[in-house]
């Protein structure tokens, strides 16, 4: 079996298998937006937008990604870009795990999952 810890698919690629990986386990959507990163979004809620990052040669070595929540009227960042704070960009194993941390978050999170008072005191948060 193949070393995937250093993988590094085309987040188009990565994008479209984890799209068939979880057809039938999770109810986001998966599109690329404007700047060519790949979303994971669950509708006015939260998203994962990642995008490759690539060496001087323009070689695919790596993934960033950021999460944003909706405020109601915007898209707000959560957290910083994860290359500004991590020493290395991240490979597809990191990806998925990643990736499985923010869907079992915003599937916690939905707000009709949430009772009026936690729903509140997420969007003040």
């Amino acid at each position: 079996m193949a070393d995937t810890s250093m993988s590094t698919p085309a987040i188009g690629e990565f994008a479209s298998r984890i799209a068939g990986e979880t057809r039938d386990e999770t109810d986001w959507a998966i599109y690329e937006n404007e700047v060519f990163a790949q979303v994971f979004e669950f509708k006015e809620h939260r998203r994962l937008q990642i995008w490759e990052e690539a060496d001087i040669s323009g070689n695919l070595d790596g993934y960033s990604w950021q999460e944003q929540t909706w405020s109601g009227s915007a898209w707000v960042d959560t957290t910083e870009i994860s290359t500004e704070w991590e020493s290395r960009h991240i490979y597809e194993r990191d990806l998925r795990e990643r990736l499985e941390e923010f869907r079992v978050e915003a599937e916690a999170t939905r707000p009709e999952r949430l009772t009026p008072t936690e729903a509140a005191l997420g969007r003040v948060s």
